[in-house]
């Protein structure tokens, strides 16, 4: 067994954990497992398979599914109904050269339309404002296309910040963002960095295209050297380079893949005019990226997820529970699939190829459904699908069940203090600096949320993980006002601040709402 330390990962904001994605990239018939059907015409094909969860996933083909093989109970579905009006329109697309500005690959020289392309730049050493690649033609240049919201774009700053100042006139560092320079500067000050950045940057992205970033471009001997993420940023790559070694990049490939519309539609699988509804399961992305997104009400794609992810989505946004940390997680299955189900659960002894694990182990879903359908109807549907595919394919189900067990409760004291709500609007604002969380006419959900964001950091840091869920058994109906100061990955800490109110935190055996997985023993599976 072996697990993929993501790089850059851009998760979605309600699910952070996913590279940052601007695009995506298109399937290979060998990534995934797909069964159809479909009816945009009275002819309808099916397919479906069942492998046992001990079993290791097959490649298969489109083709040697189109023949029956059990029912027509449903790996993929996808249902195309035809339709007099064209379905919704495109997004607006990622980052592509224009007709006339083709991009660059590895091994093309640079142009000199872009060696002179003078670019605003901000925070340089010597007070410039603008510069040009031309200034820096005799040396190493990385282009590093970032964000100021990308997490794993300002690790890599930080890293190439610190390599600039290791290589000096030999190497010429050069981010690029398209975010203006108000902002940049202030980020680049506050972070303490040296580098100058290109800034309101619009136009070298049509040279060097991406779909994530990091997204670094490495410019040598006037041509372009790789197109690579932030993976060969080291003093090791930097220094082979410069000294003339050849080095066997992994080239960062980047292929066209809207997430606007449906998988496998219009460049991804046919044109979408006339579909209303579809569903898809498919095997991994062949693309370094994984998130999720909501075009409309009623359609949700997610790429690259492992099951774990999946289900959680599903019964987040379904609100069958109030949080869906891993802590409020149980799983009655073995220990191989526990590890084919969250890459976390895999022993660190077992970690090694993050991306044979995600090429084996996650996932992509799409749906759509017609128009008027909403969150709660796409994310009911998406739980059923993912049921139905996963009995099928890995022996498993998922429900939310309510368990006794050890747990961490919210509790009232004898000493409790009326924190009921004294009206007005409702105010829900943390502190990260000082650690003060303030509640003004709000439930305690915000708090437990916070607690459960801070205990999920422990591990990350060094400390001992806390492994019991949080509940709410104070009883108090009414919203609240509160104001906690405490460290919030602390038990203790926030204990002693809730005694403050009357409240306080025991550990106790009590029922639980839970996300279970479990083994799928239903007849005919």
């Amino acid at each position: 067994m072996s697990v993929f330390r993501r790089y850059g990962q851009v998760m979605p904001k309600k699910l952070q954990g996913h590279p940052i994605d601007t695009d995506g990239q298109a399937v290979t018939k060998s990534m995934c497992a797909v069964a159809v059907r479909q009816h945009s015409t009275p002819v309808e094909a099916a397919a479906t398979a069942f492998y046992p969860h001990q079993a290791k996933r097959p490649s298969l083909s489109v083709q040697s599914l189109t023949t029956p093989i059990v029912s027509l109970a449903l790996l993929i579905t996808t249902m195309c109904l035809c339709a007099a009006q064209q379905g919704s329109a495109q997004a607006g697309p990622a980052a592509t050269a224009t007709p006339n500005t083709p991009p660059l690959q590895v091994g093309s020289p640079i142009p000199d339309e872009v060696w002179d392309m003078p670019l605003q730049v901000v925070n340089h050493p010597d007070g410039k404002e603008t510069i040009t690649l031309a200034d820096y033609k005799d040396k190493l240049i990385i282009l590093d296309f970032w964000a100021t919201w990308c997490i794993p774009c300002i690790k890599s700053l930080q890293k190439l910040d610190t390599l600039q100042g290791q290589f000096g006139d030999g190497l010429a560092v050069i981010p690029t963002t398209y975010e203006d320079a108000g902002k940049s500067a202030d980020f680049f000050k506050e972070k303490g960095w040296s580098l100058p950045t290109a800034v309101s940057e619009n136009i070298l992205k049509e040279y060097f295209p991406y779909q994530s970033i990091p997204h670094q471009v490495w410019i040598k001997d006037g041509k372009v050297l790789t197109i690579a993420g932030p993976e060969y940023a080291s003093a090791d790559y930097i220094a082979k380079v410069l000294q003339g070694e050849d080095v066997d990049f992994d080239h960062k490939i980047e292929v066209e893949f809207d997430k606007s519309k449906p998988l496998f539609l219009d460049g991804n699988g046919g044109d979408g005019s006339n579909m209303i509804y579809q569903s898809v399961i498919s095997g991994r992305l062949n693309a370094r990226i994984s998130g999720m997104t909501w075009p409309s009400r009623s359609h949700i794609l997610v790429y690259n997820y492992s099951i774990h992810m999946l289900y959680k989505t599903a019964i987040d946004y379904l609100e069958l529970m109030p949080f869906t940390n891993d802590r409020y997680i149980i799983y009655e299955v073995d220990d191989t699939l526990r590890y084919r189900i969250n890459p976390q659960l895999v022993p660190s002894s077992e970690q090694s190829d993050l991306l044979q694990w995600a090429t084996e182990n996650e996932y992509c879903y799409n749906l759509v459904l017609p128009d008027g359908a909403n969150k709660t109807d796409v994310s009911k549907r998406m739980l059923q699908d993912l049921n139905e595919f996963f009995g099928m394919y890995q022996n498993i189900t998922v429900a939310v069940e309510k368990r006794n067990i050890m747990a961490l409760a919210i509790v009232k004291s004898e000493s409790y203090q009326d924190i009921s709500t004294k009206g007005g609007e409702g105010i829900r604002k943390f502190d990260m600096d000082r650690g003060v969380l303030t509640l003004k006419n709000q439930t305690l959900k915000p708090l437990i949320s916070r607690m459960n964001v801070a205990l999920d950091y422990r591990p990350k840091i060094g400390l001992e993980p806390y492994t019991y869920p949080i509940v709410d058994e104070t009883g108090i109906k009414s919203n609240i006002d509160l104001t906690i100061s405490a460290d919030f990955g602390d038990v203790g800490s926030v204990k002693a601040a809730l005694n403050k109110y009357g409240l306080d935190l025991v550990e106790k055996i009590t029922p639980v709402e839970m996300i279970v997985f479990k083994y799928d023993n239903q007849p005919n599976k």
